[in-house]
């Protein structure tokens, strides 16, 4: 992936936009999630 996205600039720039699409409709919160889901298993054990 890290080499298509090297030599891929338009896949790369496709990926980014797609991102800021779904994040402004509320569709993607990325890693944000992972840490709420992680900090709630941890505040229950």
């Amino acid at each position: 992936m890290v080499d298509m996205f090297l030599n891929e600039k338009e896949l790369f720039e496709q990926m980014c936009t797609q991102i800021k699409i779904n994040k402004s409709i509320g569709l993607y919160d990325g890693a944000y999630k992972a840490v709420e889901l992680a900090m709630n298993l941890k505040n229950k054990g």
